[in-house]
C-alpha cells in the first residue's frame, strides 16, 4: 500500500472510531463531540469522555498507524474543530466598533410606497472571504439545528416564587422558521428582481429558499466528522457560487445582509438554541418584541457574542391554539427596557425534550448555580424595569429550605 493510500485508511479508520464514540454518546443522551465543541473547550470534551464513553476509554490508549495514540489524535483533531469554529466566528467581538457595525447593519431595510428600498451591493460591506466564511457559519447553524433540534419539542419548567409549582411552555423550532432565524426574510429576498433573475422562481418558500443558498456547499453533511485533512479542505474551500454571483455585475442590490446572517448564525450555534438557560418573560399590555414581530413571549439569556450588546432574545408565539418560535434578536438590555416594564421574568428550571412520538427524548435540570447567576445579571441589567418579585422569593426560599451552598446571594439580590 502506498503512503498516499495508507494515510487515506488511517483518515477513515480514524473517522469510523469517532463516530463510533459519537453514535455512543447519543444513546446516551449526549450531543456529538463537534457540536459540544461550539460552547467547551477541548478539555471539557475530553473529560466528557472519559467519565461518559466506553468507547473511548477502551480505545484510548491504541496506537494507530501512524505512531500516535488514538487519545493524542483525537485531541488533535478536537483542536482542529475548535479552530476551524474560531476562523467563522466574528473577531474582535470585544470591540465597541466591531460589535456597532455588526449591529447597525442588521436592521431591515425599510419600505416605500409598498416596495423595498434594496442595499446598493457596494454597502456590502465584506470581501469575498468573508461572505463565503458567513454562508459556512450558516451551514453549521443549520447543521446544529437538524442534528438537535429538529422534530423536537422542548419544554422549558419555570420556576417562580412557589418552588413546588411550575408552569410549563412548549418551543419547537421547525424547519419554514429557520431561515429567519438566521437572518434571512424570505418575502423580502423573493421580491428582489436580483433574486428572482437568478433563481427563475418567484415563488419559493423559506424551506427552498435556505436550501438554495447552501446547495453549493461541498461535502458531506457531517462536516465535522470528517479527518484533519478534509476540514482544512473545506477551510481552504472556494466552490460556494453563491458568492461569485453576489460579486458579479449582473447583481446590482445586496441579496443577503451577511453581517445579520453572520451574527444570528453565531447567536444561534452559541445560544444552543435552547440549552442554555434563560429567563421567560410574557409581554405585557400586547407589546410585541418588535414593530414586525407578534411574539408575546421572549427567552432572555447571556450571549458570548458581542460584550456591548450581550443579550440574546429568542421571540415566541405562545397562544393556546398557536404556538411557535418567531425571531432571534441581539441587543443591549438598554435598548429592551421599556419593551419589558411591568413584565414579571420566570427563570428556566429545566427542559425536557420531547420527540415527535410525543415521548421524552431526554432533558437536563439547570443548576441552582446557573439560575442564580443568569438571575443576577438580569437584575442588574433588567431591575429598573422588570418585576423581579416573585423570582427573588424563589431564590430566597431556596437559601433558606433547601441549598445553604447560595446563600452568599442574599446580599446580592
Amino acid at each position: 500500500m502506498s503512503n498516499d493510500n495508507s494515510t487515506l485508511y488511517e483518515i477513515l479508520q480514524f473517522r469510523k472510531l469517532v463516530q463510533l464514540i459519537n453514535k455512543e454518546l447519543k444513546t446516551k443522551k449526549i450531543y456529538d463531540c463537534e457540536y459540544m465543541l461550539i460552547n467547551h473547550s477541548v478539555e471539557d470534551i475530553i473529560h466528557v469522555l472519559e467519565d461518559s464513553s466506553d468507547s473511548y476509554n477502551l480505545i484510548k490508549d491504541d496506537v494507530l498507524g501512524n505512531g500516535i495514540k488514538f487519545s493524542d489524535c483525537l485531541e488533535r483533531y478536537f483542536i482542529l474543530v475548535k479552530r476551524y469554529y474560531e476562523t467563522l466566528f466574528i473577531k474582535g467581538g470585544d470591540q465597541d466598533k466591531v460589535a456597532d457595525k455588526y449591529f447597525k447593519k442588521i436592521s431591515e431595510p425599510v419600505k416605500r410606497n409598498g416596495d423595498y428600498i434594496y442595499y446598493n451591493k457596494s454597502n456590502m460591506g465584506m470581501i469575498m472571504s468573508d461572505v463565503q466564511k458567513t454562508l459556512s457559519l450558516m451551514k453549521e447553524a443549520v447543521q446544529v439545528f437538524y442534528k438537535v433540534y429538529n422534530n423536537k419539542m422542548l419544554i422549558a419548567e419555570l420556576s417562580t416564587k412557589d418552588i413546588d409549582n411550575s408552569d410549563y411552555l412548549e418551543f419547537q423550532i421547525k424547519e419554514n422558521e429557520l431561515l429567519h432565524l438566521l437572518g434571512v426574510t424570505a418575502g423580502q429576498l423573493r421580491d428582489n428582481p436580483d433574486f428572482q433573475k437568478l433563481t427563475g422562481n418567484k415563488k419559493m418558500n423559506s424551506i427552498q429558499i435556505l436550501e438554495w443558498i447552501l446547495k453549493d456547499t461541498e461535502g458531506n453533511n457531517d462536516l465535522l466528522q470528517y479527518s484533519e485533512d478534509f476540514i482544512q479542505k473545506i477551510l481552504n474551500s472556494n466552490n460556494y457560487d453563491i458568492v461569485n454571483r453576489q460579486f458579479s455585475p449582473e447583481v446590482s442590490s445586496q441579496l443577503l445582509n451577511y453581517h445579520k446572517i453572520k451574527s444570528k448564525s453565531e447567536t444561534f450555534m452559541k445560544y444552543g438554541p435552547l440549552e442554555k438557560i434563560s429567563l421567560v418573560v410574557k409581554l405585557q399590555d400586547n407589546a410585541t418584541l418588535s414593530k414586525n414581530s407578534k411574539s408575546n413571549t421572549a427567552m432572555i439569556t447571556k450571549i458570548d457574542v458581542f460584550k456591548k450588546y450581550p443579550w440574546a432574545y429568542f421571540g415566541s408565539v405562545q397562544q393556546p391554539d398557536n404556538k411557535y418560535i418567531e425571531t432571534l434578536q441581539i441587543d443591549s438590555s438598554n435598548h429592551k427596557k421599556e419593551l419589558f416594564r411591568y413584565s414579571r421574568p420566570a427563570i428556566v428550571k429545566g427542559i425536557e425534550t420531547i420527540n415527535e412520538s410525543g415521548s421524552v427524548d431526554g432533558g437536563r435540570l439547570f443548576s441552582l448555580e446557573e439560575q442564580f447567576d443568569l438571575f443576577v445579571d438580569a437584575y442588574t441589567s433588567f431591575g429598573d424595569v422588570m418585576d423581579f418579585t416573585d423570582l427573588i422569593s424563589y431564590f430566597q426560599q431556596l437559601v433558606d429550605s433547601y441549598d445553604p451552598d447560595i446563600s452568599y446571594g442574599k446580599s446580592r439580590i
